[in-house]
């Protein structure tokens, strides 16, 4: 959707400047304007789940000063910010299911899981209801079964942990039994270590997800 917006936006910034005869706006305040908005919405093209809401509200109020400076003769610019809301990251409230690990001695269950297929990929973060905010994000292609499918693994508790690199010592391991129609059912488990150099076994790690 994001994708979507941007190429749109783009079109939009090509005519902002000539689409409205409002003369208290300057060519000069509408081209930067628009320019600014442009910059804002490449950033929020590539947001991650921990930036979404700044750079989704920084887009919003770039939008805002160019319909300020620019004007909005068909209202398209303020279409985008109505559809930017109030800048909150959707989660999928249908994903059900078990995700779960122990990590050294400490068990761990990811209650709040949000699962999103976008471009070929099924990203899944997890995080604990639990004050301790314990989260845990990886993706795979979409469709893809068998051993060590997961990619950008990380589990973040009072530091954030990856896969140990490959060909070292400890290998981090996934196997994906099924991986399509909304179901996800797998387990990983093996070392990972953080940039300190800090390693921790997980074990147990269950996959059992609907979506």
């Amino acid at each position: 959707m994001k994708k979507i917006i941007l190429s749109f936006l783009t079109i939009i910034t090509l005519f902002a400047c000539s689409s409205d005869d409002d003369s208290s706006n300057t060519e000069d305040n509408c081209e930067t304007a628009a320019s600014a908005s442009l910059e804002a919405a490449i950033d929020f093209n590539d947001a991650t789940n921990e930036n979404y809401t700044d750079l989704c509200t920084a887009y919003k109020t770039a939008l805002e000063a160019q319909i300020d400076a620019c004007g909005d003769l068909n209202g398209a610019i303020q279409a985008i910010v109505d559809d930017l809301g109030d800048c909150t990251q959707e989660t999928d409230e249908n994903t059900q299911g078990d995700l779960s690990v122990t990590a050294g001695t400490l068990s761990l269950d990811f209650d709040e899981v949000n699962i999103v297929v976008e471009d070929g990929l099924v990203k899944v973060t997890g995080e604990t209801s639990a004050s301790n905010n314990y989260n845990i994000y990886f993706e795979l292609a979409e469709g893809t079964t068998g051993t060590d499918v997961i990619q950008n693994f990380q589990i973040e508790l009072t530091s954030v942990f990856y896969p140990y690199n490959e060909g070292t010592q400890f290998d981090f391991t996934s196997e994906i039994e099924t991986n399509s129609d909304g179901v996800l059912l797998g387990s990983f488990y093996n070392v990972v270590t953080n940039n300190e150099g800090a390693d921790m076994s997980l074990t147990n790690g269950s996959i059992n997800l609907e979506y």
